[in-house]
């Protein structure tokens, strides 16, 4: 991760501190509830130990309880993603599972595990066994569709079953494309960004937004003050994890990252180049160049360079000079 990385990185982890502050009051009312839990746990433990217990003695208790055990859980459950997401970036295993179950990718069959591992071989031979590191941590997923195209996140790379089908001949191209964000570690900058967001938070979140709607409309309509009061809480708990559920710093600094993940598209078009495979990739991209268009604010909002500019670079890398 370069110096320009680092700098939104560290931006984007200071506003991702407003969501973590709204899940705050959700994550209190958590952490209270597993303090105490945890005090009557410890009663018979004590009362066996010592003697039945004053009033006084199991004010301190559960007061001490709930303290020591409440509000450590109620912080950690308000910074989980931070930790999470600092985890992801030094390397540490792990999160591929949910992104398995966000994509519906599945394992390889056997004949696909063979012709992927296959490939990769060969572009490890033609590295001079330089990716042996990196294809050792690495985990295969295919997805189902029609795309000829293939994605990393974190240490899974996800290829789509066409890809491995009638088109093997993009397949070389295309995951030395990938094997240059992995090996860039590019592949545990998206995964750390993707942990700022809970996933599914904003489907929760708006469900029981409506839930506690519906019990500020039957508190009203019944003018009944505890429904009014109830749906009013309920409401103010759910939006605040509507809000805290993340993802406010990736958008506030979206076009900063936008531009970054350009160039690094160029840079992993670099690395493919230098495993042999520039031109399998140039006609990869040319077969995809149709999905070029003028877009306003492209360079604000994308973080896919226009293909043909792909094209010409590494044509430029090629030695295809006019």
């Amino acid at each position: 991760m370069d110096d320009r990385a680092r700098d939104l990185y560290a931006q984007t982890f200071a506003l991702e501190g407003f969501p973590a502050l709204a899940r705050l009051l959700p994550a209190g009312f958590i952490g209270l509830f597993v303090g105490t839990v945890c005090a009557f746990l410890v009663i018979p433990i004590v009362e066996l130990a010592g003697g039945p217990l004053t009033a006084e003695a199991l004010d301190a208790l559960f007061t001490g309880v709930t303290l020591w055990v409440g509000l450590p859980t109620a912080g950690l459950l308000a910074g989980l993603p931070h930790l999470l997401s600092l985890l992801a970036l030094r390397g540490l295993p792990g999160g591929d599972r949910w992104t398995v179950v966000v994509r519906g990718a599945r394992e390889p069959t056997p004949f696909e595990d063979a012709v992927m591992w296959r490939v990769l071989g060969e572009l490890d031979a033609a590295s001079g066994g330089q990716l042996a590191t990196v294809l050792g941590n690495t985990r295969l997923f295919v997805l189902e569709g029609t795309e000829l195209s293939a994605c990393v996140v974190g240490s899974g790379l996800y290829v789509t079953r066409p890809l491995l089908d009638a088109d093997t001949r993009y397949l070389a191209p295309v995951l030395a494309h990938e094997l240059g964000h992995l090996d860039s570690g590019d592949a545990r900058l998206v995964l750390a960004l993707r942990r700022f967001e809970i996933p599914e938070g904003a489907r929760v979140a708006a469900g029981a937004d409506r839930l506690a709607g519906g019990a500020v409309r039957a508190g009203t309509l019944t003018r009944h003050p505890l429904g009014c009061l109830l749906g009013f809480w309920f409401g103010l708990i759910f939006k605040l994890f509507g809000f805290g559920r993340g993802g406010l710093g990736l958008r506030l600094t979206g076009p900063g990252w936008a531009g970054y993940w350009r160039e690094r598209e160029f840079a992993a078009d670099r690395y493919a180049h230098s495993l042999g495979q520039g031109r399998g990739l140039i006609e990869y991209l040319r077969r995809n160049r149709f999905l070029d268009a003028a877009i306003p604010y492209f360079p604000l909002v994308s973080e896919q360079p226009y293909i043909t500019e792909r094209i010409d670079r590494l044509r430029l890398l090629e030695g295809d000079l006019p």
